[in-house]
């Protein structure tokens, strides 16, 4: 088991490494710090015309650079919580988490990188101008466990374990088991391109509730993309409807 600092992360006994389990039936699934060699797999991911589309971070084609760079940062994201909650009590919050990076583990217990999953502060995709900025430093000034921190959700999975579960399952256990209770996480917005439906199910399966549809409201790539927003409240739908509101005002 982990140090207190980590709970309820259990550590690798050979490598010494955090992770979190899913629970049955995708007991198979870990979500562990990032790795150097990730890389590779990332540029795989990041060039299937089944994710691509629905990424708003990566220029095609996705170079392994890219890739490269992704890694560290979030290496250095995960490095960073972990020496603070080294130096922390056991029940202090913490900014992020430890372990984002989805693995399937094989029967001979190679374990194969299959995707990732962040919760970082929100950056108010589909908002524009001054309004956006106020957002953005208010939100940024708000300490750690400020349980008025607005959050969003940075999530993919490989093409081949779509449609089977698995990241509504992992979005629900890195909720109920880190984010919940270790970073104080109480409210998610998060902004789904149009199209992407099953990005849009797994949201509802976790509790989101659908607050507007905006149609070509933001560039990527040269394309004017619609986007579908969405919140989450743990004190359930009343505050998203608040939240919807706040964001037209």
């Amino acid at each position: 088991m982990a140090a207190p600092q980590f709970s309820p992360l259990d550590v690798n006994p050979e490598t010494g490494e955090l992770f979190l389990r899913l629970p049955h039936p995708h007991a198979t699934i870990i979500l562990t710090p990032p790795r150097t060699r990730d890389a590779e797999p990332i540029v795989d991911i990041m060039n299937d015309p089944a994710v691509y589309p629905f990424l708003g971070r990566p220029k095609m084609p996705y170079l392994l650079e890219a890739a490269v760079a992704l890694v560290a940062e979030n290496k250095h994201a995960s490095d960073a919580v972990i020496k603070a909650l080294e130096d922390a009590a056991p029940d202090a919050f913490a900014e992020d988490c430890p372990v984002s990076s989805i693995r399937e583990v094989l029967p001979d217990g190679t374990e194969v990188y299959i995707g990732s999953i962040r919760v970082k502060r929100c950056n108010w995709w589909e908002v524009q101008g001054a309004q956006r900025v106020r957002l953005m430093e208010q939100n940024a000034g708000r300490a750690t466990g400020d349980p008025e921190t607005v959050w969003q959700v940075s999530d993919y999975v490989a093409s081949s374990h779509h449609r089977r579960g698995i990241m509504t399952a992992v979005l629900r256990t890195f909720l109920d088991q880190w984010a919940i209770p270790r970073m104080g996480v109480r409210h998610l917005h998060v902004s789904v391109f149009t199209g992407n439906e099953g990005s849009v199910r797994v949201f509802e399966k976790t509790g989101f509730v659908l607050v507007d549809t905006l149609e070509n409201c933001i560039e990527i790539r040269g394309e004017m993309r619609g986007l579908h927003v969405m919140d989450w409240h743990h004190s359930g739908y009343s505050a998203a409807l608040v939240s919807c509101l706040f964001l037209r005002s």
